[in-house]
């Protein structure tokens, strides 16, 4: 099992959060704030692997 794909995918998803918190002006705080890093970040990590397989 190659664990690269799905650390790949975790930073994306980082990324992405915080490219949104940075456009919504820092309002991401507290528990909705991490929901919505918890869901990016698992699907960066679920997704992504699948798209390199699609790829090779």
């Amino acid at each position: 099992m190659n664990r690269f794909p799905y650390v790949i995918g975790t930073i994306i998803g980082i990324i992405i959060y915080y490219i949104f918190n940075y456009i919504m002006g820092y309002k991401l705080k507290g528990v909705i704030g991490f929901v919505i890093f918890v869901s990016l970040t698992t699907l960066g990590c679920v997704y992504f692997p699948k798209l390199i397989k699609k790829m090779e």
